[in-house]
C-alpha cells in the first residue's frame, strides 16, 4: 500500500514538473477566444438528465472557465479526472512498433492549446494524446477493416475537449467530423480547436448537442469512454 502511494506521489510530482507555466499575458486572439467561451457558457442550463456526477462536473467546469485561465484548462482537476488519460509506457512502445508509426507520430505532436503536461517518455507529446493514438492504432493496423482515406464522415460520441478530433486531422484526415456532446463540452471543444493553428479543421467540424443535427450517414463511429460511463 505504501509503495503504491509513493508511486502515485511520484507521478503527480512528475506531471507538475512537466507542465509549462503560462506567465505571459494573453494575446488579442486568445482574449477573443476566452471571451467567446465565457459568453457561451455563462447562462447555460445544464441537462438535468445527466448523472449527478456529470451535472456537478458541468458546474465545476463552468466555474473554472469563468474564474480561471482557460489557456491552462487541461490542468484543471475536473479535466484531469474526467478526460485526460496518462498513457502507460507499453502504449508508446506499441505505437512505435506499429507499421503506421510514421503517420501516427504526426498525430501525437502536442499543441500548446490548453497547456497539456508533456509525456515524460516523449516530450513532444502528452500522455492523453499518446493514449488516443494507441486507441486509433488498433484500427489502423487492420487495414482490411479500416482505411481512413475512404472515410467521409466521422462521428464521435462524447468528444472530451476535442483532442481525438484534433489528432485525426493531424494524421491527414481531410473530410468531415461531428462531435456529439453536452453543450458545455461542445463549447470547450470549439475553444480548443480554434486555439490551434489549423484552419483546415474549422469549417469541417460540426458540434452537436441536438439529436436532430446528427449526420444522416456516418462512416466511422468513435466513443472512447462515454458508452462505458
Amino acid at each position: 500500500m505504501v509503495f503504491k502511494i509513493i508511486n502515485w506521489l511520484k507521478r503527480i510530482a512528475l506531471r507538475v514538473f512537466l507542465t509549462r507555466r503560462i506567465s505571459r499575458k494573453a494575446n488579442e486572439k486568445e482574449i477573443k477566444l476566452i471571451e467567446q467561451l465565457r459568453d457561451d457558457v455563462k447562462n447555460l442550463n445544464f441537462n438535468q438528465l445527466s448523472s449527478v456526477a456529470w451535472l456537478e462536473n458541468q458546474k465545476i467546469l463552468r466555474n473554472s472557465i469563468m474564474n480561471s485561465d482557460p489557456r491552462n484548462f487541461t490542468n484543471w482537476l475536473v479535466i484531469q479526472q474526467t478526460m485526460f488519460h496518462y498513457a502507460k509506457k507499453i502504449e508508446l512502445i506499441e505505437l512505435k512498433r506499429s507499421p503506421n508509426w510514421d503517420m501516427l507520430k504526426k498525430g501525437i505532436i502536442e499543441d500548446k492549446a490548453g497547456n497539456p503536461p508533456k509525456y515524460h517518455l516523449y516530450f513532444s507529446s502528452s500522455g492523453n494524446l499518446i493514449h488516443h493514438a494507441y486507441s486509433l492504432k488498433q484500427l489502423l493496423d487492420k487495414e482490411e477493416y479500416f482505411d481512413i482515406e475512404k472515410v467521409n464522415q466521422i462521428f464521435e460520441f462524447g468528444g472530451g475537449y476535442g483532442s481525438f478530433c484534433r489528432m485525426i486531422y493531424k494524421i491527414g484526415y481531410k473530410k468531415y467530423y461531428s462531435i456529439y456532446d453536452l453543450p458545455i463540452f461542445n463549447h470547450l471543444q470549439k475553444y480548443f480547436i480554434k486555439s490551434i493553428e489549423n484552419n483546415d479543421m474549422l469549417s469541417k467540424i460540426n458540434y452537436v448537442s441536438d439529436e436532430i443535427k446528427i449526420p444522416d450517414e456516418i462512416d466511422f463511429f468513435i466513443s472512447l469512454w462515454v458508452i462505458s460511463e
